[in-house]
């Protein structure tokens, strides 16, 4: 944890630590909350105002956005750092590989199954290069449940229960279920599994790290 000592006050004696300022900054406020950086900054300069002000200098964006990484930053940091885009460009480089795909082939809108051929043993190799990419534990099921069709409480007739589709959407925080909710067919959970599905599940593992 950082320390106050450790917090430089930035005052025009220390213009030339700024780079240093912003790295402890960025080491103490892990998930970029601008409230947090107020309520640490403040400390030292006693004044939120001018707190916002420090942000928006040592970061050189507003308040409330995320900053650009800090070149000393650790790994893990800069990985809650990442932007969409960002995110995205690491994914296509994931599909790619295991998918032996073109990346121009590869959008936020694909499907897996449907646009990018993946199979079910796919998934697999999908789930340890995640993993490897991003630093990240991925459980069994986590990202694509499994088993769900076994069960009768949760499929009936082809269709997700009520209780499935409870399930199925604890299970996949960030998935859209928005069109799928009007015909929850098994046969079309794959079409769930898009590019921007990985985006998001990726954002959410970060998140939490």
């Amino acid at each position: 944890m950082v320390q106050k000592a450790e917090i430089i006050p930035l005052r025009s004696s220390h213009r030339k630590q700024t780079s240093l300022y912003q790295c402890t900054v960025a080491a103490a406020v892990v998930l970029l909350n601008p409230q947090v950086f107020v309520a640490v900054a403040s400390n030292y300069r006693q004044d939120e105002a001018g707190a916002a002000s420090a942000w928006d200098s040592i970061f050189k964006r507003p308040l409330g956005h995320a900053p650009t990484p800090c070149p000393h930053a650790s790994p893990a940091l800069l990985l809650r750092q990442m932007t969409q885009d960002e995110i995205f460009t690491k994914i296509r480089g994931v599909l790619v590989d295991a998918l032996a795909v073109d990346g121009d082939d590869v959008t936020r809108k694909s499907v897996l199954t449907a646009d990018l051929g993946a199979e079910s043993i796919d998934f697999l190799d999908i789930v340890f290069k995640l993993e490897q990419v991003f630093a990240i534990k991925i459980p069994q099921g986590e990202l694509f449940p499994e088993n769900l069709a076994q069960d009768p409480r949760y499929v009936q007739s082809g269709k997700l229960t009520p209780e499935g589709l409870t399930l199925l959407k604890g299970r996949l925080p960030h998935v859209d279920f928005s069109s799928f909710e009007a015909d929850p067919v098994l046969k079309k959970v794959g079409s769930l599994f898009t590019v921007e599905t990985l985006i998001k599940f990726v954002e959410f593992k970060l998140a939490k790290k």
